[in-house]
């Protein structure tokens, strides 16, 4: 799939990225690249001024919707049950949180220490930030 870098005043292509597989979600943008992720299990790092490959994080799953960036880290979820924190600059994941055997399709939101995302477990969670353990679930009951 393509990923695209528009001017927004003339509609013209900064640059375009090329990966191996569909983009689900939405890019995070930050400390001059962007990252996401999508249908070839890796977490996408592109330098958003050239448009090249910075690296290529393996995700373990398919991810299926955008991650927050946020100090150059990367938050995001995956079909097998588990939702990452990524070290964008090394290149490595920090820690896995799992509850249950869900996979996490939404995009969290992130506010000072805590994480929150929504799981197919029909739950909102509440993870810490720096370790990736649960501070508290919510049950949506749908």
């Amino acid at each position: 799939m393509w990923f695209r870098c528009l001017k927004f005043t003339k509609k013209e292509r900064f640059w375009v990225y090329e990966t191996g597989n569909r983009i689900n979600g939405s890019p995070a943008a930050g400390d001059g690249f962007t990252a996401f992720g999508g249908c070839d299990a890796l977490v996408h790092v592109v330098s958003l001024v050239s448009g090249r490959k910075v690296r290529e994080i393996d995700a373990g799953a398919n991810i299926a919707a955008s991650a927050a960036l946020v100090d150059g880290k990367a938050y995001v979820g995956q079909y097998e049950h588990e939702f990452l924190a990524v070290d964008l600059k090394e290149g490595r994941i920090l820690w896995r949180y799992k509850d249950r055997s869900f996979p996490f399709m939404s995009s969290p939101a992130v506010a000072g220490d805590r994480i929150v995302v929504g799981s197919h477990d029909k739950r909102v969670h509440c993870i810490r930030r720096d370790t990736g353990e649960a501070v508290w679930t919510f049950a949506t009951r749908g």
